[in-house]
């Protein structure tokens, strides 16, 4: 993927770097900091002290993630698995798109501009409840087999059509 974005780039320099540490960048270098389904799985404090460090007054952070129908298959199926698991006491995470948003939230804390959401792309998928829970026991947060058991016995027996779309989320730093 970086190798197609930098045959399209038409300016400025490409750079790659584990945003767990510090980033290869003299303050004020770089213009955009884009983040793909990523920045919710690091540490927010971090992130911000590195964006607001490397990118220049007027540079932008993009997130970019799925979002998906609120009340559509996959969503029930999350809710209930949820659900389920803080019944038996165990934290059921949060919503990476909600740790994203905290993200542009604490730049716009600081001055930051939030731009309104563009839609990258849409499309139709095909959720199959089966599927999903066969992801959900072989990777991602750890739960419980009956936990997922149930999740099963409540799901419906066939496939259902949804809309999901590509969304970036951004903020101007000051």
């Amino acid at each position: 993927m970086l190798e197609v974005f930098a045959g399209r780039r038409t300016a400025g320099g490409l750079v790659q770097a584990d945003a767990s540490r510090a980033w290869p960048l003299r303050p004020g270098a770089a213009g955009l900091v884009f983040a793909a389904r990523a920045a919710h799985l690091l540490d927010r404090r971090h992130l911000v002290t590195e964006l607001t460090r490397a990118l220049r007054p007027g540079g932008l952070v993009v997130l970019g993630r799925v979002q998906r129908q609120p009340d559509g298959l996959r969503a029930r199926l999350r809710d209930h698995r949820r659900t389920l698991l803080a019944q038996q006491g165990v934290d059921p995470g949060g919503d990476g798109a909600q740790r994203g948003q905290k993200l542009l939230d604490d730049l716009v804390g600081l001055g930051g501009e939030r731009l309104p959401t563009a839609t990258a792309a849409c499309w139709t998928v095909e959720t199959d409840p089966a599927q999903v829970i066969a992801n959900w026991r072989t990777g991602g947060r750890p739960t419980p087999a009956a936990v997922l058991d149930k999740v099963a016995d409540c799901a419906p027996p066939q496939p259902e059509t949804e809309e999901e779309r590509y969304a970036l989320d951004a903020v101007r730093i000051p």
